[in-house]
């Protein structure tokens, strides 16, 4: 029986239905603006109708013959790529594969749940509701890296655990789909058992990242929470090298394979990550971390990617410490013909900035979306909302506090909105974006990267260019890899 693929879900987004999956480790995101009718439609196909019922509810429903019914349905047939269908004049996106022959059923979507108020609108990209969180509880770490990429230098008060906890339920209650964690060291955060058992109760599983040689008890503790898995960034099994680049001493390097391979006893689904520097991007040093992940029974996967550019250490650390363009493509190399030879995945996360893809024309059109303030947004350890997490309290993107507001009223601020719908006039008259043609595309169709702006330019400039613009200004700093 044609069933609607159940990697793919509908969001009533207000003004627009969209279709969307769920992203998996073999999969990427999917997401797109589909006509209600062909959502309604694709609904029908729950598992428990046949073809021929579903022919006969969309005859009756939209007062279409039989052969206009049918002709509406194999279109959706076999479509081994994405589709694009007009309806009443609206572009409709079909993923491919969007009904299978299965034998499981599907929950019904009620026929109210299609119902959008006329105009539809699929030219915003923002979202009408927040459907993504991104936490950081703490900035406390273990470690002091080099590399760091956090706002240390903010005084500031965390908010308690049990504020944490009440967030998530809210999460929850307003529908947030996903809520990722970061720091600093959430196993540093004082009731971090309480806030990782909410995230589970409630359905959220985040991959919590860790540069801790974790107790045993921690483990256990983490596995008792339900989490079901954990990220190790292990950089280096260099006990030499983790002593200069994490600033760590004694017997880190012993104590976090002790670690990883206890919690890899507990059947955690094990992440390996190093972040490679000019200290660590070399054969010798990733191959060393590929054969340990070897040795485990859990492992998911390894993660290779390469230290970019800090906002808050000095503007000279990162010439310093970055590895050499050489380097980067002879670890590329590396990855590729090693993944060919083991079973482990191997994620070549090894993206860079070059200069030669500043102000470059073609780089800035073919950049990818911007989704600081499209999906969600960040809370900081005081509670602070921003756009973008390495924004950190940078005033211009703070759009409130959720120890004053709830989700929801943060993301339908006037700060938050106004973000978004930036005008030219919002520009100073010194930046090329305030008489620039282009900018209604530029803004409301890609955006741009703001923390990519401010390391160009400084925390003071973020009304500037992205410096891939080919009308941007010349760097001020020294974020690119050459």
């Amino acid at each position: 029986m044609k069933v609607f693929n159940k990697k793919y879900k509908f969001v009533n987004d207000k003004d627009r239905i969209i279709i969307k999956n769920n992203p998996t480790e073999n999969s990427d995101a999917y997401f797109a603006f589909i006509h209600p009718v062909y959502a309604w439609i694709l609904s029908l196909f729950n598992g428990k109708r046949t073809t021929q019922c579903v022919l006969d509810i969309i005859s009756k429903r939209l007062h279409i013959s039989d052969v206009d019914a049918d002709r509406i349905i194999k279109s959706l047939y076999h479509n081994k790529k994405e589709l694009a269908i007009s309806y009443d004049g609206v572009i409709s996106m079909i993923p491919s594969y969007v009904l299978e022959y299965a034998s499981y059923e599907r929950d019904e979507y009620a026929e109210s749940f299609f119902y959008i108020e006329p105009p539809l609108n699929h030219n915003r990209r923002r979202l009408s509701y927040p459907q993504t969180l991104l936490i950081c509880p703490t900035l406390q770490c273990f470690t002091d890296c080099i590399y760091c990429y956090a706002n240390k230098s903010y005084v500031h008060k965390e908010i308690s655990s049990d504020v944490w906890c009440r967030l998530i339920l809210q999460a929850k209650s307003v529908g947030i789909e996903r809520i990722d964690i970061t720091g600093g060291e959430f196993f540093l955060k004082k009731g971090w058992t309480k806030i990782a058992k909410t995230l589970t109760a409630n359905g959220y599983y985040p991959d919590i990242s860790t540069k801790i040689p974790l107790s045993n008890k921690v483990i256990d503790c983490i596995v008792d929470s339900g989490l079901k898995s954990i990220q190790f960034s292990l950089d280096t099994l260099q006990q030499s090298v983790a002593n200069e680049t994490l600033c760590v001493n004694g017997n880190y390097v012993n104590d976090i394979k002790r670690s990883i391979q206890y919690a890899d006893s507990k059947k955690l689904r094990i992440i390996l990550k190093p972040t490679l520097s000019k200290f660590t991007c070399n054969i010798e040093n990733v191959n060393e971390v590929l054969l340990f992940a070897n040795t485990l029974k859990n492992i998911s996967k390894v993660v290779v990617s390469i230290i970019g550019f800090s906002c808050y250490k000095s503007d000279d650390n990162y010439p310093k410490i970055r590895p050499s363009l050489q380097q980067v493509y002879d670890m590329r190399s590396y990855i590729s013909e090693i993944r060919e030879t083991v079973d482990i995945p191997i994620v070549d996360d090894t993206f860079i900035y070059k200069k030669c893809e500043m102000k470059n024309s073609k780089v800035f059109d073919e950049r990818p979306l911007c989704s600081a303030n499209v999906d969600g947004f960040v809370i900081l350890p005081d509670g602070t909302a921003t756009i973008c997490e390495e924004l950190y309290w940078n005033s211009f993107f703070k759009i409130g506090n959720i120890n004053e507001h709830s989700i929801i009223e943060l993301w339908e601020s006037t700060k938050a909105e106004s973000l978004y719908f930036l005008s030219s006039n919002n520009f100073p008259h010194d930046s090329a974006c305030h008489k620039c043609k282009d900018f209604i595309h530029c803004r409301y169709s890609k955006g741009v990267c703001w923390k990519l702006v401010i390391e160009a330019y400084g925390q003071a400039k973020v009304l500037h260019p992205d410096p891939r613009c080919p009308n941007s200004p010349n760097s001020q700093n020294q974020f690119t890899l050459d």
